[in-house]
């Protein structure tokens, strides 16, 4: 992350408090996670994921879990992540509602469930709609479990499976989906490096 807290910010990023406002935002979650548990060792990154940074931060990984809240990023995690064979508990919100999916190597992409982003200015962000306070927590609680069992080699994840939460009706629903051949990234004919992708517009890939 390459933004600093705001107080804004404080109703749903927990891991930040008041004292905090104008700190690095990775700086502050580095030290409440060490303030938690001083045995978890902290790499912080004060920087924008983007393709020039993306293999460095993600090749080694075991699980990436995308926090993100642009469609730019989400593209360039989920190429980086397939190309490394690295799986991804993605998550999104927007107003009341929210969504997750877990990105398998050998199972369905994200782009084989959006094909390309909206285009900009289509979806307005949270900053634009607001973001009911407690929905982030939700869906990461829910991304943690996933990371968790992935790890874990544990239970099924949402692999090829979209679950839905509305906050409002206080339901879920899950909706498959499934890997498409045609894929520019997990299909029959992928692609092998993320380097000529144009990530601007739809974020789409020419085949």
């Amino acid at each position: 992350d390459d933004d600093a807290v705001e107080r804004s910010n404080l109703q749903r990023q927990v891991v930040h408090a008041d004292a905090d406002v104008g700190v690095p935002k990775a700086e502050s979650a580095k030290a409440y996670v060490e303030r938690l548990n001083p045995d978890v060792t902290v790499e912080a990154h004060e920087t924008r994921l983007d393709t020039d940074n993306v293999g460095s931060l993600v090749d080694d990984c075991d699980v990436v879990v995308d926090a993100s809240d642009n469609f730019r990023t989400r593209y360039i995690v989920n190429d980086a992540a397939r190309l490394a064979a690295v799986p991804v508990a993605h998550g999104a919100i927007y107003k009341f509602e929210g969504q997750a999916t877990t990105l398998v190597p050998g199972g369905p992409c994200y782009r084989c469930l959006f094909p390309e982003a909206p285009e900009p200015g289509e979806v307005p962000d949270c900053a634009t709609t607001g973001v009911l306070g407690v929905l982030p927590g939700v869906l990461g609680t829910i991304q943690a479990t996933e990371a968790v069992k992935l790890l874990l080699g544990a239970g099924e994840p949402l692999e090829g499976r979209l679950l839905f939460y509305d906050a409002l009706e206080m339901s879920f629903e899950t909706v498959p989906y499934r890997r498409n051949p045609d894929c520019p990234v997990c299909g029959d004919d992928p692609i092998d490096g993320i380097d000529r992708v144009e990530y601007t517009g739809g974020c789409g890939i020419a085949n």
